[in-house]
């Protein structure tokens, strides 16, 4: 691998655990945003016709990864919500069943988190953009949390990323936004430093 990154002039990574890899072959690599950071949603809303699909409150369930949930435990916090739970499946799969949504394009993808009460996503991007649009959330993945866990760790968001199938914590901490978008707003500056930098 150190003989193969060695041939560019500049690597980041958007992971602690990746960075601490690139550290151990002797390769500096600077922990930056993911790309869909880099705009604020503004900036997605003013790119992308962003309309609500839907006419009635609804949680979102991001069903990118099975078992990261307990979902008869999604499906009672929308309850208690007075909301409906539409479960968004992260990768195309014929379904029949009513509130279950087999795929979504871009626009509709962004669409769905907008507008949703609350958000269950075992989806990385699915994490990112709820935060974007200023989400309330809980994450959990089955596998590979080591990108979200360095993300919510830097926000002081830890809390909002459950082990996989474990309980759904029934004291929820609000996601104070003014807070995190002041942390957000200083590692995109130092990603786009970096950009800067590198071209």
């Amino acid at each position: 691998m150190k003989e193969k990154v060695n041939k560019f002039s500049h690597i980041s990574v958007r992971e602690e655990k990746l960075k601490f890899i690139m550290e151990e072959v002797g390769i500096n690599s600077p922990l930056v945003l993911d790309p869909t950071l880099l705009l604020t949603n503004d900036i997605w809303e003013r790119v992308f016709p962003i309309r609500n699909m839907f006419n009635e409150r609804y949680v979102l369930y991001y069903r990118l990864l099975r078992n990261s949930f307990n979902e008869k435990q999604v499906a009672d916090f929308a309850q208690r919500l007075g909301c409906k739970l539409l479960i968004l499946e992260g990768r195309p799969r014929p379904t029949i069943k009513k509130d279950t949504i087999s795929s979504a394009n871009p626009i509709e993808f962004i669409s769905l988190i907008k507008y949703a009460d609350f958000i269950f996503t075992s989806s990385y991007h699915g994490m990112v953009f709820s935060l974007i649009f200023h989400k309330q959330f809980f994450a959990s993945f089955s596998e590979n949390s080591d990108r979200a866990e360095s993300l919510l760790t830097s926000l002081d968001l830890k809390d909002h990323l459950i082990p996989h199938k474990s309980d759904i914590p029934t004291h929820i901490r609000k996601i104070d936004y003014t807070s995190i978008d002041l942390k957000i707003n200083s590692l995109r500056s130092l990603s786009e430093k970096f950009l800067k930098e590198s071209i």
